[in-house]
């Protein structure tokens, strides 16, 4: 499907990449992990119904924008979000071209999106990272998209491993890192696959602990075998026993930590503290400027645990924009729980 915008802008919507998307995400500053191909297959391989939406702008033959976009089929009817558990999604356009320019194309490719919302989709979200919130969030109508504030943790990198240690991590837990060594933990950073697979069932546990459905254990293999040393595993062992992990994603200057979990039982050796610390040491080495904690799911002990880390906080905007009949029936249900009778589970 292509459609035109401008006189020389043709905006085009196809279920792959383009050849030349890599390199234009290269170009892009403000590109991420989870605009790559390998993200976009790897999630759609292994979440049921996805379906996977490229939708790119080209200036002649030169590519000067795109966004990735994922429809999730549900009986007859999609939605569509541009992102999964957490990570940000948007519009990426080309760093040399000028602010309307760049406004411009930002614009048409939400409307676009938008657009396809009609297409028997009952809702569309976007989330926009730090940046692009601050960017572009004005050119987003509050009258269409609903705007909810996510905040997330970062730590920056700046000044290398030493200047993190001792002027970003926090005291406290540079001394649980130490005792965490000294009661005989240690840590790896690895893409070994059968490692993973050891790290699952710790992951498992804990997403029943904090009642959320876990994230599917190929979906996790995929990106570990198929990321070219972009997804990689630190590891906290005792005894020759796996007792906590971290699948970290790499791309430019940011390191997203983005799964995890440890054994409660070991929480007396610290093992989520040694796992950070892994995540800042593989980080810098790579030349990050940036490890992205990402969010806390609502969960305050973890959102406090990262905020004693010494990690800062960012505000990602989560844009959603829904059919008016699910807008009504949302209505409904706030109504019914507000006077106190038990509202219905959403289906949609």
């Amino acid at each position: 499907m292509t459609t035109p915008t401008a006189p020389t802008w043709q905006i085009s919507i196809d279920s792959t990449a383009p050849p030349e998307w890599e390199k234009f995400l290269q170009r892009c500053p403000d590109g991420h992990f989870f605009a790559h191909p390998v993200w976009t297959r790897a999630v759609c391989c292994h979440l049921p119904g996805a379906r996977p939406i490229w939708l790119t702008v080209r200036d002649g033959e030169r590519l000067v924008a795109g966004m990735v976009a994922v429809r999730r089929v549900h009986r007859l009817f999609g939605r569509l979000v541009s992102h999964f558990d957490g990570t940000p999604g948007g519009p990426l356009v080309a760093p040399d071209l000028t602010d309307p320019e760049r406004d411009d194309l930002f614009q048409a490719l939400v409307q676009a999106y938008a657009h396809l919302r009609r297409q028997r989709n009952l809702a569309a979200t976007l989330t926009l990272n730090s940046y692009h919130e601050r960017r572009y969030g004005h050119l987003l109508s509050r009258s269409v998209w609903h705007r909810q504030g996510i905040p997330t943790a970062f730590m920056p990198l700046a000044g290398g491993l030493a200047h993190v240690e001792m002027h970003v991590l926090k005291k406290n837990r540079r001394n649980e890192r130490n005792r965490s060594l000294k009661r005989g933990c240690s840590y790896q950073v690895t893409v070994d696959p059968e490692i993973l697979e050891a790290y699952y069932p710790i992951y498992y546990a804990a997403t029943e602990r904090w009642g959320i459905e876990p994230i599917h254990s190929l979906l996790l293999r995929q990106l570990l075998t198929a990321g070219e040393g972009r997804a990689y595993l630190t590891c906290v062992w005792y005894e020759g026993e796996l007792i906590g992990g971290h699948l970290n994603l790499h791309w430019c200057d940011r390191v997203t930590v983005w799964n995890g979990a440890t054994q409660p039982a070991h929480d007396d050796k610290y093992p989520a503290t040694l796992l950070i610390w892994a995540d800042l040491e593989e980080a810098c080495r790579r030349g990050a400027s940036w490890l992205d904690l990402g969010g806390s799911a609502g969960r305050a002990k973890l959102a406090n645990f990262k905020r004693l880390l010494g990690a800062q906080e960012e505000i990602r905007g989560h844009y959603v924009l829904e059919s008016s009949w699910l807008r009504m029936w949302r209505r409904g249900q706030s109504w019914l729980q507000r006077f106190g009778r038990p509202a219905a589970t959403a289906t949609s």
